[in-house]
């Protein structure tokens, strides 16, 4: 009993330590990506703004209000959600540890099944953020 203790932990610490990897890098990815479109746009808008009249830079100003508030609004939702869905699975292997493989495939199924509803909800906030 002690045995399978000390694995499970090991297993579980495995498993914690693998997802957290899986979910940094992608987030260092995203970060990049927008960073780089954000300073991107803000060169652009410099170099231009000296041809634009107040009432045009005010325009500017608002949609990159819009869009940057839009894509925190994002990151903030897509934190929530990737909290809740690992200790929705931590708390399942820790209750069954003897389930883990069927806790898996209930969790890759329940983001699929998410995914149907976020990939959507992710389509309207890029549209505003690139419309603004």
């Amino acid at each position: 009993m002690i045995n399978s203790q000390v694995n499970f932990k090991q297993f579980f610490d495995e498993q914690k330590k693998f997802l957290s990897t899986i979910l940094q890098e992608s987030k260092n990815y995203n970060s990049f990506f927008i960073t780089a479109t954000y300073v991107g746009f803000f060169t652009i808008f410099n170099a231009i703004k000296s041809y634009l009249n107040q009432n045009e830079l005010f325009r500017i100003v608002i949609l990159i209000t819009i869009s940057i508030f839009s894509f925190v609004l994002w990151e903030i939702g897509k934190m929530i959600y990737n909290s809740i869905i690992i200790l929705k699975y931590f708390n399942s292997i820790k209750k069954e540890p003897s389930k883990t493989i069927e806790i898996q495939q209930n969790l890759q199924k329940s983001i699929f099944d998410s995914n149907k509803i976020l990939i959507p909800l992710w389509l309207i906030v890029l549209t505003i953020s690139a419309l603004t």
